[in-house]
């Protein structure tokens, strides 16, 4: 199976080795149109087996935490436990020795789309200055409340991930985002990018689910375990980009700087923009 899987992921890179050149861009709304034809053009370049795989798990359904008339417990809910099962699984560990990487203990961290905020607390432990950020007015306020409560100091800001330009430039050393890339389009994805590396110092790190089996298999797992989630996790896992389509755009989104793809786990993958400046 290792042996499959490594071959459909040989047929990725491939793909995007026979794209054109990517255009330069200047504008954000220009790489927003950019952003959109890659991926189309990569998936295109798709062949044989990996092609119909992806044809099969790929979706855009939108899953329960995108629906806006979730009932807020209910969200809460889910977001506990992932919560849960990131904190048992090391997950928060394995990130927080990622961040250290680009940053010594005391910089200061932005993390986008936090949800329950469980990392961003996990990282004020470890003695970052860390600002933990949500579009959701009720997540924004239950990630204080959760900071007060364990007595962490932790900012907590609502913050609309593809609205990043209210956000001062060069305002905080790392800009962090945590399994949430399928929440967006190509387009938005790049210029979520592109933006964070406006806003970071030193790097941008992002931590992805990888489109796969494993990927389906562990989202698939997950739902089981809380009620009333399953078919949700099952269309997240579908959502998730591949490895390649995720390299595609950050690395069109971070023009010089360099962009370093490391698998951290089964089924995920962390790409981290250095900063050139740095």
């Amino acid at each position: 199976m290792r042996s499959l899987l490594s071959l459909l992921d040989t047929s990725d890179r491939r793909a995007a080795e026979r794209l054109p050149p990517a255009p330069v861009w200047s504008e954000l709304a220009e790489l927003a149109s950019l952003a959109e034809e890659r991926v189309r053009l990569l998936r295109n370049e798709r062949g044989g087996l990996r092609a119909a795989m992806d044809e099969r798990l790929r979706s855009v359904r939108t899953e329960v935490l995108e629906q806006p008339h979730t009932d807020p417990g209910g969200a809460q809910r889910i977001l506990q436990a992932l919560h849960y099962g990131n904190a048992a699984t090391g997950s928060y560990r394995r990130i927080a020795s990622l961040v250290g990487e680009e940053l010594p203990v005391g910089g200061s961290i932005l993390e986008l789309a936090a949800g329950h905020g469980g990392l961003s607390l996990h990282l004020a432990d470890q003695g970052y200055a860390v600002t933990s950020s949500e579009h959701d007015h009720d997540l924004v306020e239950a990630i204080r409340q959760r900071a007060m409560g364990s007595g962490r100091d932790l900012q907590a800001v609502q913050l609309d991930a593809t609205r990043l330009d209210a956000v001062d430039a060069d305002s905080v050393d790392v800009v962090l985002m945590v399994q949430a890339a399928r929440h967006f389009s190509p387009g938005q994805l790049a210029v979520l990018v592109a933006s964070a590396r406006r806003i970071a110092r030193r790097a941008v790190v992002l931590v992805c689910g990888r489109r796969g089996l494993t990927s389906l298999g562990a989202f698939t797992s997950a739902g089981l375990l809380i009620p009333g989630a399953g078919r949700s996790f099952v269309h997240a896992a579908r959502k998730i980009y591949s490895e390649e389509e995720l390299r595609t755009l950050v690395t069109l989104a971070s023009e010089q700087d360099a962009v370093h793809v490391v698998r951290t786990a089964p089924g995920q993958v962390s790409l981290v923009v250095r900063r050139a400046r740095v």
